[in-house]
């Protein structure tokens, strides 16, 4: 009707609007919207020159004329029949790019094409009551859901701008930048449940000066209750007692949405000044049990009001049966409340015991609180209510303690109350501190109630509950032996339970949170050991040798191992006397040789971890050792990739003067292994090979072809050589250059392509021969890790030392050229220093000694010194 033009002042037109607008007011709010906004055809004047935006545009009602006027003057008078709002608020849009403009078009604004837009910026502002009043001169962005036309920005530009300016920068084709603002005048109609939200201060200004219940102000009323605010609430509270009218007063609490958060208790004492008590029952218990309204506030609320009722009641000096009828009611609504206990927790207890008090102390408790506590499943809560009891001087009952601490016990579960040792810790603290230690065994019952419990929580229950409480109950109740043996054996017979012990634990994201499971064997020891007061003949005779066969995993190995060993250097643990069959150092030797042959040893990181962080047990070490050192079942890789790169970590504890032998013994046999199995035998002497080699510096060309192809063949590792797209007379070059070297060479392959390329595969024998220098340089590499001081590698090797000296520095002679008979050319000149001493024979840099000369004799002729030295070189 807005939008069709027709004259809403008409009786057709205005009978056709109330109808629209009744069942707007009477929808649902799920299918209709808060308010709609409509856009008038009132254009803006103002000067020109504020198309950057800072002109600061506020509708004006009193300059609409035609249609816009005849609009809003129609909706006036049924919106306010209704409780409908009206008001007005500016739409702004501002447009940047780039374009270009007609020269030829004369007017004051000339019409501008965009060829980019580059920003497009749309908001409303300046909200404007219709008698003039600004609510609201922020900004806010439009939902074009509720806008008439939908697309309303749009309409707007397709209009034509308010305000433009053009910045011409290229005068010949009238291109520039473009800015263009765009002001309109929104007309906003919303429904009276709305009116909270969209405009508070209007709708409650409106409801102040009501004089009475007129359709109109029923028409708000029922909107502000529908909207749920508190502020809304309270309104209409308000008044309802202006006008005396009770029902009103009722119908705001008994909303859907009304909870005790949205009505102060003075607002309900200001009800019953007006009304009485028995006339606003009914919203009190409306938003005491209310769908959102939790437990624990409801008892605060219900509290607040019996404060408020016993001062009034000390100010007047005298009891009504006004006052005698609203303690009998606040007895039903917290006996209500405690049935459901919804959101009541342990934190909800001191409200209850302050609420015990003011309705009538311990016979109220006994006559009306017990029985609705005896069947609640929240035993923290009623836990924590018997202890508050206990300390209280006015409530304080042994009878009634124990009744409510029982029927707390009897609804704890390991599944829901016992998953962690702060929740059984919470009840035992509460048993021992309020005198109640014989309902101890009735709590260690449900910690052994684990039946409807997975593996994985088993285990975890174990750890994290029943160990724990064996240890405090030895401590707080030293005399309930029998229950703290009882849960002792289960959680020992649980423990070692390979169904339990190797479930997989669920954990979330990579982390459980129920079990520290580094807490292993100190949580066992608490309980066997320390929970058994000095007395370790149990932990001998039923742990111990459990500990000896069960196939516990690396982590637990470890765990006991270090934990049995600390307690044994601290004192805390010692043999039993009884004759138990397992002592103490032989636990410990067990433990430590199957953490040593189980622990994972599959990178070097594992390796150096365990050797830097490994328990102190020589039988760990010794397992360890003895594993790195099969060298009959360790293939090349382990021993390059995983043992080599470990030796520093060996060193290390070699360097310890109170480490045993059998450390330096291990690095030597590793380091014995890898020049055995890595390192091997130098290739077999080819005299073609040498002579070929020899020859090399002869090949005098300097171009990059030949030049990758000379290196390929000195120093490279690799086995192929490919020279992409080098053209075919390059090719050819290069063949006829290398024609005095093909014995170094498998095979020359053409690369048909175009441009064509060489494919160069080095023989198989010298491709042994550089791999085998390679790897000598890799020990030399190994060498300088565990130091560069020749006396200390004799003392850290012994007689590996010689040996390796020999192996890293041996070639036949014919394998290399003669030294001194190479002179570099320039491409060789421009080599690195390892790339020169690759490929270089200088006498003193790659000795020519043949590998079969003894040790003795070599060091007659160089010392290891000299060797050493000169290897570093190298």
């Amino acid at each position: 009707m807005l939008d069709s033009g027709k004259n809403l002042a008409t009786p057709q037109a205005l009978a056709s609007l109330e109808r629209i607008l009744i069942a707007w007011r009477d929808g649902s709010m799920l299918h209709v919207p808060p308010q709609v906004l409509h856009l008038l055809e009132h254009r803006v004047t103002f000067p020109q020159g504020h198309s950057d935006g800072t002109f600061n545009y506020t509708p004006d009602y009193s300059s609409l004329t035609g249609a816009d006027a005849l609009k809003v003057r129609a909706l006036e008078g049924v919106a306010a029949k209704h409780g409908f709002g009206l008001r007005l608020v500016g739409a702004n849009l501002f447009i940047s790019g780039t374009g270009f403009t007609d020269p030829g078009d004369q007017r004051q604004m000339p019409k501008c094409t965009f060829n980019e837009v580059n920003e497009k910026e749309s908001y409303l502002k300046n909200f404007v009551r219709l008698d003039g009043t600004v609510i609201d001169d922020e900004q806010s962005e439009l939902d074009e859901r509720m806008a008439i036309p939908r697309n309303l920005f749009d309409a707007m530009e397709d209009q034509g701008p308010d305000d433009q300016e053009f910045d011409e920068w290229d005068e010949e084709e009238h291109r520039g930048t473009i800015f263009q603002s765009y002001f309109r005048t929104l007309l906003v109609i919303w429904p009276p449940w709305s009116a909270a939200a969209v405009d508070p201060a209007g709708a409650f200004a409106r409801l102040d000066s009501a004089k009475g219940a007129d359709e109109g102000s029923l028409s708000l009323v029922r909107g502000l209750i529908r909207s749920g605010d508190p502020k809304s609430i309270q309104a209409v509270c308000g008044a309802a007692c202006r006008w005396n009218d009770a029902q009103l007063w009722n119908d705001a609490l008994s909303a859907s949405d009304v909870t005790t958060a949205a009505v102060p208790t003075e607002t309900f004492l200001e009800g019953i000044r007006c009304f009485g008590f028995e006339a606003i029952e009914r919203g009190l218990e409306a938003i005491l049990r209310a769908a959102d309204q939790d437990g624990h506030s409801s008892l605060l609320y219900l509290r607040d009001l019996l404060v408020h009722m016993d001062k009034a009641q000390g100010d007047s000096g005298a009891e009504s049966a006004q006052d005698v009828r609203m303690l009998q009611w606040a007895g039903d609504q917290l006996i209500s409340i405690l049935e459901d206990m919804v959101g009541v927790s342990e934190f909800s207890s001191a409200i209850l015991v302050g609420l015990a008090r003011m309705l009538g102390g311990i016979p109220f408790v006994k006559k009306r609180l017990l029985s609705a506590l005896a069947s609640s499943a929240e035993c923290t809560f009623v836990a924590k209510f018997a202890a508050l009891i206990h300390a209280d001087s006015e409530l304080s009952d042994n009878t009634l303690v124990s009744t409510l601490l029982s029927s707390a016990l009897a609804h704890v579960s390991p599944q829901d109350s016992l998953r962690t040792y702060d929740e059984a810790y919470f009840y035992l603290d509460i048993c021992v501190a309020t005198g109640q230690k014989p309902l101890l065994p009735a709590l260690v019952d449900r910690a052994l109630d684990v039946a409807r419990l997975s593996y994985a929580r088993q285990r975890a229950h174990v750890v994290e509950v029943m160990l724990p409480m064996v240890a405090h109950l030895a401590v707080y109740a030293p005399e309930m032996t029998e229950c703290r043996h009882a849960l002792r054996d289960a959680a020992v017979r649980m423990y070692f339970d390979r169904r339990i012990m190797h479930a997989d634990v669920p954990a979330f994201g990579g982390y459980d949170p129920y079990v520290e499971w580094e807490a292993e064997a100190e949580r066992m020891l608490q309980a066997t050991v320390e929970g058994a007061r000095g007395d370790t003949a149990y932990f001998f005779s039923s742990v111990a040798p459990k500990l000896m066969t069960a196939k516990l995993h690396d982590e637990a190995l470890r765990d006991w191992t270090e934990e049995l060993v600390r307690r044994r250097d601290w004192d805390d643990i010692k043999d039993s006397a009884a004759p138990a069959g397992v002592t103490l150092d032989q636990l410990i030797a067990s433990l430590g040789a199957r953490y040593g042959n189980s622990v994972l040893l599959k990178t070097a990181s594992d390796v150096a971890f365990v050797l830097s962080h490994g328990v102190s047990v020589p039988e760990f070490r010794q397992s360890v050792l003895r594993r790195l050192t099969d060298t009959a079942s360790l293939t090349p890789r382990y021993i390059s990739d995983v043992l080599a790169p470990s030796l520093s970590e060996l060193k290390a504890l070699a360097a310890d003067a109170a480490c045993p032998p059998d450390v330096a013994d291990s690095l030597r046999t590793i380091f014995n292994a890898w020049l055995d199995v890595v390192l091997g035998q130098p290739p077999p002497p080819e005299p073609a090979v040498t002579d070929a080699l020899r020859a090399l510096p002869a090949w005098k060309c300097e171009c990059a072809s030949c030049g990758q192809a000379r290196a390929f063949l000195k120093q490279s590792d690799d086995k192929k050589l490919l020279l992409p797209r080098i053209g075919a007379p390059t090719r050819r070059h290069v063949k006829k250059e290398m024609r005095k070297y093909l014995v170094l060479v498998s095979s020359l392959e053409t690369v048909k392509r175009a441009p064509q390329g060489l494919r160069i595969q080095k023989a198989s024998s010298l491709v042994q021969l550089h791999q085998y220098r390679a790897k000598q340089i890799a020990g030399v590499k190994i060498l300088t890790g565990l130091s560069t001081d020749d006396g200390k590698l004799r003392g850290l090797l012994g007689p590996v030392y010689d040996r390796a000296l020999v192996a890293l520095r041996t070639l036949k002679k014919h394998e290399l050229p003669a030294a001194g008979s190479l002179r570099p050319t320039k491409r060789e000149n421009n080599l690195t220093e390892e790339e020169k001493h690759i490929a270089t024979d200088s006498g003193e840099e790659i000795m020519a000694a043949s590998d079969e000369r003894p040790a003795k004799k070599l060091k007659e002729d160089l010392s290891s010194e000299q060797l050493w030295a000169s290897l570093l070189k190298w």
